[in-house]
């Protein structure tokens, strides 16, 4: 709360400098990520209420490629969930 208060106060040159933070955090959290992936990777993920398994065909810049039921999905790595 106290974080919301002090955006609330900033200038719009802090408020990019903000913005940018948050965009620099969320790439790190996705390439860590996806760094627990790699080709041939059982994995499972939610689409539609439904969970649905695959694997890891590769890993792209920002996504990995699963195949599952017989199709290709790209999908943000912090949305997947390795399984054995």
């Amino acid at each position: 709360m106290e974080l919301i208060n002090s955006i609330k106060t900033m200038d719009e040159a802090s408020i990019e400098l903000v913005i940018k933070a948050i965009n620099d955090r969320r790439n790190e959290i996705q390439l860590e990520a996806k760094q627990q992936f790699s080709a041939g990777d059982r994995v499972k993920f939610e689409y539609k209420n439904c969970m649905r398994t695959g694997v890891v065909i590769k890993t792209l810049k920002k996504n990995i490629l699963v195949l599952s039921m017989n199709n290709n999905w790209r999908i943000d790595p912090t949305l997947l969930t390795k399984i054995n």
